[in-house]
Order: C-alpha cells, then sequence, then structure tokens
C-alpha cells in the first residue's frame, strides 16, 4: 500500500498521513455506515471526472433487483431421496455397514 511505501521509503510523516486516512475512512464507514469513498465517487460522477462507462454496469437497475426477488423467493420442488442398499452379490439380509445409493 502507498502507506508502506512511504514508510519504507523513509518518509514516515506521509506514511503515517495515509495510514490515518485509511483508518478515519473505515471508522466512518464502521461506526456511522458512511462510506467516503463512495461519497467520492459520487461527485466525481457528479463532476464527470468519470465517464458513465465506468459506473453504468454497477446501477441497481429495478428489473435486475426485481429478478433477484423472484428468484431468491420462487416456490421450488425438489425430489426426495430414496435410499436404496447395495449389496454384494450372495448378500441376503441388509446390514447396517452396505452402502446406500441416494437417487434422486
Amino acid at each position: 500500500s502507498l502507506a508502506a511505501a512511504l514508510l519504507l521509503a523513509g518518509q514516515p510523516i506521509g506514511g503515517a498521513a495515509v495510514l490515518g486516512g485509511l483508518v478515519f475512512a473505515a471508522g466512518l464507514e464502521g461506526c456511522l455506515d458512511f462510506c467516503l469513498g463512495c461519497w467520492m465517487f459520487g461527485y466525481a460522477i457528479q463532476f464527470k471526472l468519470v465517464p458513465p462507462s465506468v459506473y453504468s454496469p454497477h446501477l441497481n437497475l429495478v428489473s435486475a433487483k426485481q429478478w433477484g426477488y423472484d428468484f431468491t423467493t420462487a416456490n421450488r420442488s425438489y425430489p426426495t431421496a430414496a435410499n436404496e442398499h447395495v449389496m454384494m452379490s450372495g448378500q441376503t439380509e441388509e446390514t447396517p455397514v452396505d452402502l446406500i445409493r441416494k437417487d434422486r
């Protein structure tokens, strides 16, 4: 990271400042649920510093949300497994140590 590079390059104040900024941003996210990077990205979009091709795939479209909701709440029926003992040749009775095959 930049903080480690600055510290290793003999710039302890610069490294501490970068590390302090990261700790501050993480604290805002953890305590106040405020994403500083998202806020800055929003302003970068507003002032056209970021082209639309960068963020358009990440927009939460209503159709995508509806598809996700429909997929996760759909009622599905799964077949029940039928257990069948697999016995060795010559074996006439099932035992607790037989292989059990489950057909779906």
